[in-house]
């Protein structure tokens, strides 16, 4: 089946289960408690940690019940999005207790990068093989702080905006300890030369996190003012969100990364100070 006939079978499914869940009053909402219980059983692991992140995992939640308009697909795909972060956040939790008073590998010095396309940038850096990318093509390391509800990946993935902007307000240092912590196991598993680089675009955001957690590493920024209006990082927006939504407005979605861009810029001109000038590119 082609990708036509699939968007088609798939608006067909979620019409007429909007037509169902018409008879309700709204929507069923997510069910933390469920969610925590179904990781937990996925992991066959109970300890979650820090229980920080569960404001962002409410907020987070909260904002997907009442602004997402999510289509009935659509809430499947984020349940099974929610409870695969909260059993990977158990796997890190349960590595973290089996390392502790073991032996440390020493200071993880990664290369951070931030700006308009930090992924190609950073791809570019690893080509000699004395650096490699953390993490996936589209959200670098994002992950790495999605095990903590801390991540604007949520916000290029649906119309969240109550999330996005306690996420911007937040003190995400024990997010950035999670993140630490996982990138001690990525290194570990790496020959000791190769440096990671780091190109989840919250570090946009977060360089005084950032540079308390690496106070060793290089910050590259690349051309901001190019991420502020571009067309393809805003196409890709939507079309991420309209994987699990049929309402997708293109002009809000331009605005609202507009000023998302427009708060990182300004705050990367504060924080960039924090790093020794030799090591700011």
């Amino acid at each position: 089946m082609g990708a036509a006939s699939r968007n088609r079978a798939s608006a067909l499914v979620n019409r007429g289960l909007r037509r169902l869940s018409a008879l309700r009053s709204h929507p069923p909402a997510f069910d933390i408690h469920r969610l925590l219980l179904e990781a937990r059983r996925q992991a066959r692991l109970d300890d979650f940690g820090e229980p920080s992140f569960r404001e962002g995992l409410d907020r987070l939640v909260a904002a997907l019940d009442d602004e997402a308009q999510l289509a009935p697909l659509g809430r499947r795909a984020w349940r099974r999005a929610l409870v695969g972060l909260l059993a990977r956040r158990l796997a890190v939790r349960d590595q973290a207790k089996k390392t502790a008073g073991g032996p440390r590998r020493g200071a993880v010095s990664p290369i951070v990068v931030v700006g308009a396309d930090a992924r190609g940038v950073g791809a570019r850096l690893a080509r000699d093989g004395s650096a490699e990318v953390v993490g996936c093509p589209v959200d670098g390391d994002a992950e790495l702080l999605s095990v903590s509800f801390a991540s604007l990946a949520f916000g290029r993935s649906a119309s969240v905006s109550g999330y996005d902007d306690w996420l911007l307000a937040a003190d995400l240092g024990a997010a950035y300890d999670v993140h630490h912590h996982q990138l001690e196991e990525w290194a570990a598993s790496r020959p000791p030369a190769v440096r990671p680089v780091l190109t989840a675009d919250d570090h946009l955001w977060n360089l005084d996190h950032m540079y308390r957690s690496y106070p060793t590493s290089t910050l590259v920024v690349v051309g901001g003012g190019a991420l502020e209006t571009s067309p393809a990082v805003i196409a890709e927006i939507v079309e991420r969100r309209a994987r699990t939504s049929d309402r997708v407005d293109q002009g809000r979605v331009g605005d609202w990364w507009a000023e998302r861009v427009r708060i990182g810029l300004a705050r990367v001109e504060r924080h960039r100070e924090l790093w020794p000038p030799a090591r700011v590119h």
